[in-house]
């Protein structure tokens, strides 16, 4: 098979199928299973060149018809590179900002400020789009990571930019419980997040030939992703987003989270197999995703 090395990439078929039924039906050790499994192939050293990880890829797309999407999951996990740390500059900046330097300190958040938008958009409620103004929430992101600079700077828990999309995420929830106010708890049973989010996070799994979801129109399809979204444990959604829409790696997000790069991947893989179920459940499944 294009002279892969077997040496390398070889499972036994009956095995790895037999984690993923597992893993499908809801158990989460066997999430465990095929991560050590995929440790013992293909990276008794972590110097296992890219593409021999790529050919481990092929093998379970291939060999196995295991969806695109969760074969990226189980190759890349823990083998990405390590988490960046801030650049000499940015540390400068920050340096500048926590001895009262407001302009060093806007100039940075500037660099980040897409970035930052991007996160709040993306979780916004649709019905609260009118009240919420998604820049206000920037704003307040600004001044609430500026008063709290000093503060990062002694622990200095993660990178600057995943400690702003932190503090962005809070003011942005903050925000949403003043305008809920006495709807708080009909809201809990709602999406939080856009309706655009919901599909978008959907689409890598959706069918796009003649199925049910061919059949009928985006409007309705939106709104039956989205009820199948609502139907994800936060924890699971919002790894989702964080991956999928944000782009994060997944030492990005285990930084975020502060758990392990190897719990972040577990979590990632469970989600991303959640999602295919209910997905499933509504037909909208694309063959052999």
């Amino acid at each position: 098979m294009l002279g892969l090395d077997f040496g390398i990439i070889f499972v036994s078929i009956t095995q790895v199928t037999r984690i993923f039924s597992a893993i499908e039906h809801g158990d989460a050790n066997a999430v465990s299973q095929l991560l050590a499994l995929v440790h013992a192939e293909i990276a008794p050293s972590a110097h296992a060149p890219g593409w021999k990880r790529l050919q481990f890829l092929f093998f379970l797309r291939i060999s196995m018809s295991i969806p695109f999407a969760l074969c990226r999951w189980v190759v890349e996990g823990d083998f990405m590179p390590e988490l960046q740390a801030d650049s000499a500059e940015t540390r400068c900046l920050l340096e500048r900002g926590r001895a009262g330097d407001q302009a060093a300190f806007d100039e940075l958040f500037r660099r980040h400020r897409g970035f930052v938008r991007q996160v709040i958009d993306l979780r916004l409620d649709d019905r609260l789009r009118a009240r919420i103004d998604a820049s206000d929430v920037v704003q307040e992101t600004h001044m609430e990571a500026f008063r709290r600079l000093d503060d990062y700077l002694k622990r200095q828990p993660m990178p600057f930019r995943l400690w702003l999309r932190k503090t962005a995420c809070e003011r942005l929830l903050m925000a949403q419980r003043r305008h809920l106010g006495a709807k708080r708890r009909s809201v809990r049973r709602e999406v939080p997040i856009s309706e655009n989010s919901s599909f978008h996070l959907a689409a890598p799994f959706l069918a796009k030939g003649s199925t049910p979801s061919h059949h009928i129109g985006r409007r309705e399809l939106v709104q039956i992703v989205r009820q199948a979204i609502g139907r994800l444990a936060d924890a699971d959604r919002e790894i989702l987003i964080m991956r999928n829409l944000e782009q994060l790696s997944n030492q990005e997000v285990a930084a975020a989270l502060e758990i392990e790069p190897v719990a972040a991947s577990q979590r990632y893989g469970r989600a991303l197999l959640k999602l295919r179920q209910v997905l499933g459940e509504h037909n909208l499944l694309e063959s052999g995703s």
